[in-house]
């Protein structure tokens, strides 16, 4: 993929993004044809996916150069620019969620390119209408629909209720922690205890993945609790100083979470993609990193990626092996934040 004088590389050759801009109205009625056809083959929806990506790359590009003091603190030029690209996508984000979160979600490229597409959608009643209705469904689903909603600051009290209700059984360790993780991330501060035992439990298997891997992902959102996940900090102590973990090579990320913890680095927070500011509620405008008057911050991706974080997400073997066939996940994007949280929600065959 590559962006040069206005040329995107993607699927079908070359695409001139700045014609997009100008009039976005062909590619995308293209794109709406195309999810009409329900009997798509695989190099149907492998063109449908293309033009997707090629379709999002141009709107993230082109809030990319609208000038911004940086990309936590949005200027009217950039407000202006978001609402440009939500008024246009508007008509059709009914076909997209019901692209991305319908049946088969997460398994095609198409679905999967759709949900990144959707960060730049309107943050309307409407549009949070189309969306929960996939969010009480079954977990696998629920929480990538209302990361969606989240992503748009549409997610309410009662949905986070309706996620509350998915909690699995307590001898479902794995699920459990998983919807512990993801509640979390939506600021619902629940089986903490829960997770402090996973915590506490001696490390096992032989390789740096077999040993780290029941924990690293409860280090990464104790990354984003920050203090909030105190109550863990005897326990991460206790695995920084085992023999295991030092010799598997990723004791820092234990000590960079109790840092986290205590208050030595910055508590990890959330921008939504679509440049509009922080979605972490705790953040402070004076927690953002000034610029010189007048400068221009860029978007720190211009290829469906998540803004970054105040450091850089943990890389860990849950990242690198988790199998692609558990809750299915969309993390074009996006990734790197809950795009994260969609892979540890994977579901187990």
């Amino acid at each position: 993929m590559v962006l040069l004088s206005g040329l995107f590389t993607a699927h079908g050759g070359e695409r001139d993004i700045t014609k997009i801009w100008n009039d976005p109205v062909p590619l995308l009625n293209d794109i709406s044809s195309q999810i009409e056809n329900p009997n798509r083959n695989h190099d149907e929806d492998k063109a449908l996916a293309g033009d997707i990506k090629t379709l999002a790359h141009a709107i993230s590009e082109d809030l990319n150069r609208a000038e911004s003091p940086n990309w936590a603190t949005p200027s009217a030029e950039r407000k202006a620019v978001i609402q440009k690209w939500a008024d246009i996508l508007a008509p059709e984000t009914q076909k997209l969620v019901d692209l991305a979160f319908g049946q088969g979600f997460g398994k095609s490229r198409s679905s999967i390119q759709a949900r990144s597409l959707l960060d730049y959608a309107p943050a309307t009643p409407a549009f949070a209408d189309q969306v929960r209705k996939y969010v009480n469904l079954s977990l696998d689903n629920s929480f990538r629909a209302a990361d969606l909603l989240f992503e748009h600051r549409l997610l309410t009290d009662a949905d986070k209720e309706a996620l509350r209700q998915l909690k699995p059984a307590e001898n479902q360790e794995y699920d459990l922690g998983n919807w512990a993780i993801g509640m979390n991330l939506f600021g619902e501060q629940v089986g903490l205890e829960f997770v402090k035992q996973a915590l506490s439990k001696e490390p096992q298997g032989e390789t740096p993945e077999e040993i780290t891997r029941p924990y690293l992902h409860y280090l990464w959102i104790a990354n984003k609790l920050g203090s909030d996940a105190a109550v863990w900090l005897p326990e991460i102590e206790a695995l920084i100083a085992h023999p295991k973990i030092i010799s598997s090579g990723y004791q820092k990320n234990f000590e960079y979470a109790k840092d986290v913890i205590t208050g030595k680095e910055p508590r990890q927070g959330r921008y939504a993609i679509n440049g509009s500011g922080p979605l972490s509620p705790w953040l402070k405008s004076g927690n953002f990193e000034k610029s010189e008057p007048g400068a221009s911050v860029s978007k720190p991706s211009t290829e469906l990626k998540r803004p970054a974080e105040q450091k850089p997400k943990l890389t860990t073997p849950v990242e690198k092996s988790a199998p692609l066939t558990r809750w299915p996940v969309v993390v074009a994007v996006v990734v790197a934040v809950l795009g994260l949280l969609w892979l540890l929600l994977k579901k187990r065959k």
